[in-house]
């Protein structure tokens, strides 16, 4: 995914994301789609602030601009938390391949 800008972008760059994952959360609903998770900002906040305590008043995406001074960290934190909360819906899915003895090999 391109979300423009340069490394040195990163600020921009996080707002870019937050924008692409409304549109895409808006198509999943619109549509109907059966998708986890179905409402990305919403179920990531309740993530995000069980986690670190950070008010979800801005959004998750914001939340990480405001409590890491450094866009480069907060940018890298973002992912990294990103992954965590993925790692913990596939978990929670009985019938994920994961939860069937698959593997990524």
């Amino acid at each position: 995914m391109f979300l423009g800008q340069t490394d040195e972008g990163r600020l921009q760059q996080i707002r870019t994301l937050d924008y692409f994952i409304s549109g895409y959360t808006a198509a999943i609903l619109e549509h109907k789609l059966n998708s986890r998770p179905n409402h990305f900002h919403k179920e990531f906040a309740t993530f995000v602030q069980n986690k670190h305590g950070w008010s979800m008043s801005q959004g998750p995406l914001h939340a990480f601009v405001r409590e890491i001074p450094n866009a480069d960290l907060a940018w890298d934190k973002l992912w990294e938390d990103i992954w965590e909360f993925e790692q913990s819906i596939v978990e929670s899915v009985p019938h994920s391949p994961k939860n069937r003895g698959y593997t990524d090999k």
